[in-house]
């Protein structure tokens, strides 16, 4: 076991800490980075510089010793939990040594902010900020596995983050995955259909261990079209 990482832990970080750039938020909405048509170029500008305004970033995440994995089944047991990733999932982390589960957001500001765009009628620069916030919750994400990586015993590493909703994992099992959380932790709650509020959270597990590496996602042999990977690998040039 990693000893040298926190049972559990969570931490809040800035806007301006994640580095976002322009870029970012156009490969979420499909453009390639600097090639978006007005009014979109000049929307994420502005959305940038509203961002320290709007969004207060936080992370955290469960540390999981106690797994077990049934190839044949393609399922995991976590504590007294059992999981059902779906294969391709599985198949990345079938050889952690432990887990992490995972939570991250980009606060609840942004969702009143978009609302009231949307009221006044300005509906698309309600969409580039609600695409922000999609990057705040994945930068924050990203930003967290750079400290843990940088927290790892020699010839650990990590794989990617996988999250329910995705790669065939059915969102409902987000119930077990919270169960891992103190109530209320990093400020997200899960409703009872396993929405997570505030909105632009995400939500996941990372395996951690000797036989891992983060390979990029497998885009080519999952079949989920919505991905938000699957749109960024595809604009990226």
């Amino acid at each position: 076991m990693p000893h040298s990482l926190s049972p559990v832990y969570s931490c809040s970080t800035s806007f301006e800490a994640l580095d976002i750039v322009t870029a970012d938020i156009e490969k979420m909405m499909g453009f390639a980075g600097g090639a978006s048509p007005e009014p979109f170029s000049s929307l994420t500008e502005q959305a940038i510089a509203e961002g320290p305004r709007i969004f207060t970033p936080g992370a955290g995440y469960s540390l999981v010793p106690d797994i077990e994995f049934d190839a044949p089944l393609r399922q995991f047991r976590a504590g007294k939990h059992l999981f059902s990733p779906g294969k391709t999932i599985f198949n990345q982390i079938r050889h952690a040594e432990a887990l992490l589960f995972f939570v991250t957001t980009a606060g609840e500001a942004v969702s009143q902010r978009c609302l009231e765009l949307n009221r006044a009628g300005d509906t698309i620069y309600s969409y580039v900020l609600d695409t922000l916030g999609t990057v705040v919750a994945e930068k924050t994400l990203e930003k967290m596995m750079l400290m843990l990586e940088s927290q790892l015993p020699s010839g650990w590493h990590l794989s990617e983050s996988y999250s329910p909703g995705y790669c065939n994992w059915d969102v409902a099992q987000q119930q077990m995955l919270f169960s891992f959380f103190p109530p209320g932790f990093c400020g997200v709650t899960l409703s009872p259909s396993s929405l997570m509020h505030p909105v632009k959270s995400v939500s996941g597990l990372i395996g951690l261990g000797p036989g891992l590496n983060r390979k990029g996602y497998h885009c080519d042999i999952c079949n989920d079209k919505t991905c938000i990977y699957r749109r960024i690998r595809n604009t990226t040039p």
